[in-house]
């Protein structure tokens, strides 16, 4: 039996991961105004509707949004008045007091429950000296190494181990940044394919991070 705390924890860490999208923060305030399709809403926010899908189910299972079926069509609205509350709270954070958030955050939780291409906020924390705390999905695994994060397969696993990460190095999550996600060894390596699939039809083997 998991006690209150961890209940918490585990909450607002399905909520966390589900406000770290752009596109999911966008939806929120759109539902704000008012209930919407999944076909409203990709046409709103110039999406598919199998990707616009997929987020309202992050935000679902984060309690923040509530769904109901007419004939064919679903449509969401704001779980409640709590959630424009929150929004309210939060805010939006960027610039230099985002940079100083994530600076003297004692870790980033990433515990991503879909398997996400590519996760910004995981870099942003790492060249910040942030270490990392998320789930075996998407493209952590390749991303956060022993060094500089810890990885485990579900949200109990994670808050488990929470106190773990303090005893990583900062000077290691900013390294390993520094090292493969700068914007110019990011530009080479697409340079790289690009050319290889020109010339070959084939995209290059990958390097391992």
């Amino acid at each position: 039996m998991h006690s209150p705390k961890k209940e918490l924890l585990a909450q607002l860490a399905r909520i966390g991961n589900a406000l770290s999208s752009e596109v999911r923060l966008e939806m929120i305030e759109l539902l704000a105004q008012g209930e919407c399709s999944v076909e409203q809403l990709a046409r709103m926010t110039q999406a598919t509707t199998a990707n616009v899908s997929q987020h309202l189910q992050r935000l679902r299972q984060a309690g923040l949004v509530e769904s109901r079926k007419q004939g064919l069509y679903v449509f969401y609205r704001l779980a409640g008045d709590e959630v424009v509350k929150l929004m309210g709270v939060l805010g939006e954070v960027g610039g230099k007091r985002k940079a100083v958030l994530l600076a003297r955050a004692r870790c980033l939780w990433m515990p991503a429950q879909w398997d996400e291409p590519f996760g910004l906020p995981t870099i942003e924390a790492l060249f910040s000296g942030t270490p990392v705390l998320g789930t075996r999905r998407g493209a952590l695994p390749e991303i956060v190494t022993p060094d500089v994060g810890v990885l485990r397969d579900t949200l109990e696993e994670l808050i488990a181990v929470m106190d773990t990460v303090g005893s990583l190095d900062p000077e290691a999550c900013r390294t390993r940044a520094e090292r493969h996600f700068t914007p110019l060894v990011m530009a080479e390596a697409y340079a790289r394919m690009y050319q290889t699939m020109v010339s070959t039809g084939k995209l290059p083997p990958g390097k391992t991070t």
